[in-house]
């Protein structure tokens, strides 16, 4: 399918449909994470499909077993939708967290996605 022609947001909702990103199986869970960051790398991933999922995927980033997928996705969605907003966006989301660990987690991984 030609990247022009993909429906990405259509595509990042679908994956959102129950259970959703609260998929309790881990191995789903990451090809869920791998099929966003191949959408936001082939297709026209826009600010609408990534703010579908970027809730999500912070959260997974300190989740042993998919973190390093989630980090590949969130650098894809950095990639298509400019590095700037994705910033501004993951970094706002640790910090309207209470909990303190989760905040530690998340922003570092960023900082490593961005280098």
């Amino acid at each position: 399918m030609d990247g022009s022609e993909m429906p990405c947001q259509a595509l990042v909702r679908m994956l959102a449909k129950k259970p959703g990103w609260k998929e309790t199986n881990f191995q789903v869970m990451q090809l869920k994470m791998q099929v966003v960051a191949a959408v936001a790398q082939r297709g026209q991933f826009s600010k609408m499909s990534a703010s579908a999922v970027l809730d999500a995927l912070v959260d997974k980033v300190g989740d042993v077993k998919c973190g390093a997928i989630a980090k590949e996705a969130l650098s894809a969605i950095g990639e298509a939708c400019s590095l700037p907003w994705t910033a501004e966006q993951v970094t706002s989301k640790p910090l309207q967290c209470s909990w303190c660990l989760f905040a530690g987690k998340v922003l570092p991984a960023f900082v490593l996605v961005r280098a």
